[in-house]
């Protein structure tokens, strides 16, 4: 008569064993995979900043997933295919550390310690601060790996010897974050930072010099890339756009027209890709610094 409650305790217990064993590896789990309220901010702001820098617009072939790479980048020396920047391990970014990842966008240094080209707009992205880069990094980390090599080697000799990059960079680069001017309003220094740094407007419309690297004395006032000419885009009287109001650039940024022009081409993609998701603020910080220009 007694071995029976001692069988339901036994088996009781058992079952409070499994559900206590249960409850601690869901509470584990939930540690890891459920991101924090910090974490989700930070890839939220690394999405914007991912938008912001146009990253989709180079980082997806045509009829390729988003952001894998393969898309080939025309430049006066030959075509680069861009890297693969989901975070598959092997393919992609995934096995990057922050600061082999900070070290590309920045520096323009490769993960194995080569220089990159500046396909990959390393000149204007190092205007943004290491916090902002990490953000891109965890945004882009919280998307599906996608396993897509890609062939680096694709420029002729002697544009393919990389070593050559410390004399370009010695003539054109100029490492550092974006310094506001003290002496202009905060909306004017967000536009210059979003034109200069990750919205890197001059790789269009600043032009090359023979090497490639911007002619700074004629900073944003046009340029022929891909078969398309980029206008100038700076306030002085040669400019086409130099008769557009403030609101007439915002609104060309955010649908691709206004009253006096309709976007085609490689600007078309920009559009739709960047600035029509911008916020109406970054928006109108562009317009306000484009229109400060001569």
């Amino acid at each position: 008569m007694n071995s029976l409650p001692r069988r339901e305790f036994a088996a009781d217990g058992a079952l409070v064993l499994r559900v206590a064993v249960l409850f601690s590896v869901l509470m584990t789990w939930n540690a890891y995979a459920a991101p924090s309220a910090q974490d989700v901010t930070q890839i939220e702001r690394g999405r914007y900043l991912s938008i912001l820098s146009d990253c989709a617009g180079c980082h997806t072939a045509p009829g390729g997933k988003p952001f894998s790479g393969g898309r080939q980048i025309e430049t006066p020396f030959g075509n680069i295919a861009s890297a693969n920047i989901t975070p598959d391990l092997e393919t992609g970014i995934g096995a990057w550390s922050d600061d082999q990842f900070d070290d590309a966008l920045r520096k323009g240094i490769g993960r194995t310690g080569a220089h990159l080209y500046p396909a990959m707009p390393y000149t204007a992205f190092t205007k943004m601060s290491r916090e902002e880069v990490l953000a891109i990094r965890a945004y882009l980390s919280s998307l599906e790996p996608v396993r897509n090599s890609r062939n680096p080697k694709t420029l002729p000799f002697p544009f393919s010897i990389r070593a050559a990059m410390t004399v370009w960079n010695a003539l054109y680069f100029r490492e550092g974050d974006y310094e506001p001017d003290p002496t202009r309003s905060a909306e004017w220094n967000r536009g210059k930072f979003v034109v200069d740094g990750p919205g890197h407007c001059g790789a269009c419309h600043t032009p090359k010099t023979l090497l490639g690297g911007d002619r700074a004395d004629q900073y944003l006032q046009g340029a022929n890339l891909q078969g398309w000419s980029a206008p100038d885009i700076t306030n002085n009287s040669r400019s086409d756009i130099s008769r557009w109001t403030v609101e007439d650039i915002v609104l060309y940024l955010k649908t691709g027209h206004n009253r006096s022009s309709a976007a085609t081409g490689p600007m078309a993609e920009v559009i739709d890709q960047s600035t029509s998701r911008l916020t109406n603020d970054d928006r109108q910080a562009i317009a306000t610094y484009l229109r400060s220009l001569r």
